[in-house]
């Protein structure tokens, strides 16, 4: 300010009045320090110097300042003019910006949660002014909390911070500043504000947080099922097993939800429900323990699992219906476990697989199984079992419970086997052997080794009534069938449901009889022999015969006269007539011919292929009037014949005479005659019919056996031995031959010792024969040496005699003959050292000598020195 004066004294630059500079008015009073101004000299110029403190409030006109002058106390003239001016804030000060506290309870949000918009922080200048339009830009950042508040690296988020219109600003604790999202990572933090980058608080950058205003605790919310995690431990277990699961609880952030109050619930439910389907899969199995809390903010859970097989493990919520660990294929897949059985506890059976009728020589099966302690099927391992059948007692007086066995009991099956087999379900098949009433007792062992076994498993019973094959009323002594099926036992065939007179054909077609049946698969009819041959080819030459056996037969053969003619076989009702010349139970159990080289052809006796018709099987010859049954045994009708049985696997194959074989193939050799022969009823070759003797008749309830014998089951006949394909011919003596023609003559037993045995020895009783091989179903074919195999080829090599090899017989004193063991260890023996076979024997008079010895057959004409026909002197022994 320049003051001029009117008392100005020449030459002087200044005055010497002292100045005083008041601001009346304002916020403040106070004196302005005057001086001259040293930068013009003797100008009168002074320079007023003054610092406010306080800032002018925008509207309000009495805070702004008023200049006043003093010149020695006395104020200017009023001329002078008065200054009014305003004063506004400073900079804004970190030491006298004020920042209010949280107002939160107790400083904790819930992550997600908002809350109301905070006017939390005033800037103000260094003099406490505050700051009501503010230019300056702060921040509020949030980093996690440690024992210090120590500002390191990044912020795990900043607030969003508002300027408000009096100066102050807004924070919005949960919102982020970048995006405008709810903040929701749980845990504990501090902010950090920042006035234009200058840090504000904490006022350092390590600064103790025990009292510090801004802390804020996130806190997880409740557990949310569809953001939880379930991991297996294990995938596999037994029945029974303590298995535990590491459950992670999150909140719908994920966060880890380290204390919870939520009921978990266990449950289990099969892989084949769609997951996600059906609410009742939901409830839990079993109540599970308290979750344990792991320290890691993860829970284990203990549970078990008593049923076997594949289970989706299910793990909800408190309100049973929120799943945790997902519904997708996916989820469902990674918590599945899956559950084995524990050792066998118990054996029972499966009543289901109990068949209705049992039939005595008929297959038949049912099942058992093992479980363990918990019920499962235990379908891995293997244990023992026996299966033994004993007769009811209590039922001993019953008609239907007669046991016509021996033995009281017998064992059926006994073996070691996977338990696997059927998913564990061992079937038990069974071919019992005799009929009545019976107590099955199963009995199981397993492993020893095995540490929760009960050893051995209690046995276990059911009874069973198992029929007789045959009918054992003699007031209704035919059983009825169709198509293989038994049915009930009647007085006579027409009285079973479906009579015919007519025979049923297997080509489903009826005809008076089996010999005018259609040929099936397109085969012809031979004239010659009355036989189905697959191809004309087959068919034999008209045979031109010999004055020694001039009567051409129908079939085809020379006989001495027309009533030693093959008879042609007859099947009972309810059978069917199969192309060779058998019967079976249904069609489809006939079997299809042969089909013969361009040099053989067809036999009519079992579709086979010969060489020549000598070498074909012999038809067997009944009397006059008489028909020629399956079983081979002459009856006076066709409704006299017994019922055909059906062949039961493995042996499904009908072969002539009723034997049942694995195969076509493998069927017992039939028996040969010499040329013009008769084969009687008994299985004896003769030179006609005349000469047979009378064969025992089976009643009909029992079965009559390919040997002639009376057997109450089929699985009680014996077996009839089958010739390799080398030796193809069954001799009349029971050997094997190339053909007919290397077969020695059959013997003929004298009056004391009439019976011939089946392998050609004479005794005085048939109860003197040697007993016969009864093979069992697993090895059906009875080879030539007495073993039992599965199939013909795998038979022993087999050693024909020489014809000149011809000893004569030799008879122990008395004329009895010890008989020779059939068993297998025996065979052996037996077939590769025959004795000689001839007309002649050992008699204790002459008188019982045959007076006039048959005449040798036309392919051995020459009878030799010792009884023997050869075909040349030069073949007879010296």
């Amino acid at each position: 300010y320049r003051v001029v004066g009117e008392n100005k004294p020449s030459g002087s630059s200044d005055w010497d009045k002292t100045f005083v500079v008041v601001f009346i008015g304002g916020r403040e009073s106070s004196t302005a320090t005057v001086s001259h101004d040293d930068t013009q000299p003797g100008k009168g110029v002074y320079k007023v110097t003054y610092r406010p403190k306080l800032a002018t409030i925008p509207g309000q006109a009495s805070t702004k300042y008023t200049l006043s002058f003093l010149a020695d106390s006395t104020i200017f003239s009023p001329v002078l003019k008065t200054y009014t001016f305003s004063v506004a804030p400073s900079a804004p000060s970190v030491t006298q910006t004020t920042v209010l506290p949280l107002v939160t309870a107790q400083n904790t949000l819930n992550a997600g949660s908002t809350v109301a918009t905070q006017p939390l922080i005033r800037l103000k200048d260094a003099f406490g002014n505050d700051i009501l339009s503010p230019t300056a830009t702060v921040t509020v950042d949030w980093y996690k909390l440690s024992d210090t508040c120590v500002v390191s690296g990044s912020p795990i988020w900043s607030s969003a911070v508002a300027k408000q219109g009096d100066g102050q600003y807004a924070v919005d604790l949960a919102r982020k500043s970048s995006d405008n999202t709810i903040f929701n990572q749980a845990s504990q933090y501090f902010a950090v504000i920042r006035i234009d980058g200058a840090q504000l608080i904490p006022p350092s950058v390590s600064y103790p947080c025990d009292n510090y205003p801004w802390k804020l605790t996130i806190k997880p919310l409740a557990a949310n099922a569809a953001t939880s995690t379930v991991n297996m431990t294990v995938l596999n277990a037994r029945a029974g097993d303590t298995l535990n699961v590491i459950l992670t609880l999150r909140d719908q952030y994920s966060n880890l939800v380290a204390a919870s109050n939520e009921v978990i619930n266990i449950g289990t439910y099969t892989t084949t429900t769609i997951c996600g389907g059906d609410s009742a899969w939901l409830k839990p199995e079993v109540t599970p323990p308290t979750p344990i809390a792991n320290s890691d903010g993860t829970y284990t859970v203990f549970f078990s699992k008593q049923t076997a097989g594949a289970w989706v493990l299910v793990l909800t919520l408190g309100d049973n219906v929120s799943l945790i660990g997902g519904s997708s294929a996916a989820d469902c897949t990674a918590r599945t476990i899956t559950i084995t059985p524990t050792w066998v506890d118990t054996i029972s059976f499966d009543i289901g697989t109990f068949p209705a009728t049992v039939t005595a020589g008929y297959p038949s099966s049912f099942r058992v199984v093992g479980k363990d302690k918990y019920n499962n099927v235990v379908t891995t391992g293997t244990f023992d079992y026996a299966i033994k059948f004993d007769v009811d007692s209590q039922k001993a007086t019953d008609a239907a419970c007669i046991v016509y066995a021996t033995p009281s009991a017998y064992t059926i099956v006994t073996s070691s086997l996977k338990s696997d087999l059927v998913n564990g379900y061992q079937s038990i098949a069974f071919n019992s052997v005799w009929g009545g009433c019976f107590i099955i007792t199963a009995s199981l062992r397993v492993a020893a080794a095995d540490p929760q076994s009960q050893y051995p498993v209690l046995p276990i019973t059911k009874a069973i009534t198992i029929q007789s094959a045959t009918c054992t009323d003699s007031a209704k002594p035919v059983r009825c069938s169709s198509g293989g099926t038994l049915g009930d036992c009647v007085a006579v065939y027409s009285s079973c449901p479906g009579y015919s007179a007519q025979v049923s054909c297997s080509d489903g077609s009826t005809a008076a009889t089996p010999d005018k049946c259609p040929c099936p698969n397109g085969g012809i009819r031979c004239a010659t022999t009355g036989a189905c041959a697959s191809s004309s080819s087959a068919c034999p030459s008209t045979t031109v015969c010999p004055s020694t056996f001039p009567t051409l037969c129908p079939t085809g053969e020379c006989r001495l006269t027309q009533n030693d003619c093959p008879s042609a076989i007859a099947c009972p009702p309810g059978a069917v007539a199969c192309a060779d010349s058998t019967c079976a139970p249904a069609a489809a159990d006939c079997s299809a011919l042969t089909t013969c080289s361009s040099s053989q052809i067809q036999c009519r006796i079992g579709g086979g292929c010969a060489d020549t018709l000598e070498n074909c099987p012999t038809g067997p010859t009944c009397a006059v009037g008489q028909v020629l049954c399956p079983d081979l045994s002459c009856r006076s009708k066709r409704d006299d014949c017994p019922q055909i049985f059906k062949c039961p696997a493995p042996n499904s194959v009908r072969c002539f005479g009723g034997v049942c074989s694995p195969s076509a193939s493998d069927c017992p050799s039939l028996k040969g005659c010499p040329f013009g022969y008769v084969l009687c009823e008994n299985g004896e070759c003769r030179m006609s019919l005349s000469e047979c003797v009378a064969a025992r008749q089976c009643p009909a309830s029992l079965v009559r056996c390919a040997d002639g014998s009376c057997k109450r089951n089929p699985l009680l006949c014996p077996s009839s031995p089958a010739c390799p394909a080398s030796l193809p011919v069954l001799c009349p003596t029971g050997e094997c031959a190339v053909d007919q023609s290397s077969c020695r003559i059959p013997p003929i037993c004298p009056t004391p010792i009439p019976i011939a045995c089946p392998d050609t020895t004479c005794v005085a009783n048939s109860t003197e024969c040697a007993s016969e091989v009864t093979c069992p179903a697993s090895a059906a074919v009875l080879c030539p040496d007495g073993s039992c195999v599965s199939t013909r080829t795998k038979c022993l090599t087999y050693v024909t005699p020489l014809l000149s090899h011809s000893t004569p017989l030799s008879f122990p004193v008395g004329l009895s003959r010890a008989p020779r063991s059939r068993s297998v260890e025996a065979a052996s023996s037996r077939h590769m050292n025959l004795e000689g076979m001839n007309a002649y024997g050992c008699n204790p008079t002459k008188s019982n000598c045959p007076s006039n010895p048959p005449s040798c057959p036309p392919y051995f004409a020459v009878r030799c020195a010792d009884g023997t026909c050869q075909r040349s002197v030069t073949a007879c022994t010296k």
